[in-house]
């Protein structure tokens, strides 16, 4: 299981372990989106922290409509204790992870400052 708290900007945060070109894990906090169908993504300076290499450009529909184009990065997590392979994208606002990593799992949000957040395999 994955455990977070829903923060005082009324977000389900949890962390996550990202590991690094260094082979080191590091923990990053992450919001938890529904609307985004990728797996993760990462503003530029924590890509650059983790000196994980570019892939490929796709271009994806954002919330307002509009396509943008997002450079990617090929990234290893431990997802739920097992090492993952996962594609990263380049978005500045805030580290998200999106229904690519949810896939397959119950997601239990207790929407309330410092409510809980979980994460299981179904």
């Amino acid at each position: 299981m994955i455990a977070g708290t829903v923060g005082w900007l009324r977000r389900p945060t949890v962390s996550i372990e990202i590991v690094g070109r260094d082979g080191l894990a590091r923990s990053v906090e992450v919001y938890v989106d529904t609307g985004f169908s990728g797996d993760l993504t990462l503003p530029k300076v924590a890509i650059e922290r983790l000196s994980l290499l570019p892939n490929d450009a796709v271009n994806m529909q954002i919330g307002d409509g509009a396509y943008a184009t997002f450079t990617t990065y090929q990234a290893t997590i431990l997802w739920r204790d097992v090492s993952r392979e996962i594609v990263v994208l380049e978005f500045e606002i805030w580290p998200v992870i999106g229904i690519g990593l949810l896939w397959q799992c119950n997601l239990s949000i207790d929407f309330a400052p410092g409510g809980g957040v979980s994460i299981t395999e179904l």
